[in-house]
C-alpha cells in the first residue's frame, strides 16, 4: 500500500506540474489508465475529505459464490452431525 500511495503522490505532483496523463505514465512506467484511475481516486478523496491512505488500499472484492459459502461443505466441515 505504501508504494501505491507514494506513486499516487508522484502522479499528482507531475500532473500539478502540467504533464499530461500519457507523459506521466511514460515517465513512471505505468499504464495511462492507471494514471487516470489514481487521479480520479485522489480527486474523490479530496472532495469527500477521506485521507489518501484509504483510497490507496484495495478493498475486498465480492465473489458470486459468497452468498452460498455459509451453507457450503466447507462452512460446516467442522461440525459433526449427531444421530439421535
Amino acid at each position: 500500500m505504501r508504494e501505491t500511495l507514494m506513486t499516487m503522490i508522484r502522479v499528482r505532483t507531475l500532473k500539478d506540474e502540467g504533464l499530461s496523463q500519457t507523459a506521466i505514465a511514460e515517465r513512471l512506467g505505468l499504464h495511462r489508465q492507471t494514471v487516470a484511475r489514481y487521479l480520479e481516486r485522489m480527486d474523490q478523496a479530496q472532495k469527500s475529505g477521506y485521507p489518501l491512505e484509504t483510497v490507496a488500499c484495495r478493498t475486498a472484492r465480492a465473489h458470486a459464490i459468497d452468498p452460498y459459502l455459509e451453507h457450503s461443505y466447507y462452512a460446516t466441515a467442522g461440525r459433526r452431525a449427531t444421530h439421535g
